[in-house]
Parts: structure tokens; sequence; C-alpha cells
């Protein structure tokens, strides 16, 4: 796995709709940079889901300054206009 922000000194949240991957993924970006890391169980398709990250996020860092969404799906669109279920 690759840490680029974190080897940057980044702290960094890790979301997945798994309850294991998530704190996994964080447990390895810790070990591998030392940095702040937390894993948080997410759905995406899930707008409160997608808000309690948001507010885990706040409240462990203080701010975001780099949001990466990688949510597996492929639509053809804009974003605003996809289903949150897509």
């Amino acid at each position: 796995m690759e840490f680029a922000l974190a080897r940057q000194g980044a702290n960094v949240v890790f979301a997945d709709i798994s309850g294991e991957r998530a704190p996994d993924a964080a447990s390895q970006g810790r070990e591998a940079t030392g940095v702040r890391t937390l894993g948080v169980e997410t759905d995406v398709s899930d707008g409160a889901s997608v808000e309690a990250l948001a507010d885990t996020a706040f409240t462990t860092f203080g701010n975001v300054h780099v949001l990466a969404n990688n949510a597996g799906v492929t639509t053809v669109g804009l974003s605003w206009e996809t289903p949150l279920e897509n």
C-alpha cells in the first residue's frame, strides 16, 4: 500500500464500507510512516455515514486539506448529478 501523503507528514483518514479494512489500512499507514491515522467504517451511498466520517475527521484532526474519493464505481456524468446509490 502506498502512503505518499503520509510520507510527507499528512495525517490520513481511511474510510471503507468494511468495518475491518479501514482500521487495518490505518494501522498499516501508521506503522509505515509514523503519522496519525484513523480508520472509519463508511458507506458512501449513505449521506449520514459520510457526515459521520466528516465529523470524525474534523474532530480528530481539526481540518481536511485533501480529499481523495475512490468508491470503486464508474459512472458517466457530473458527480453532483449522480444519485448517491451510484
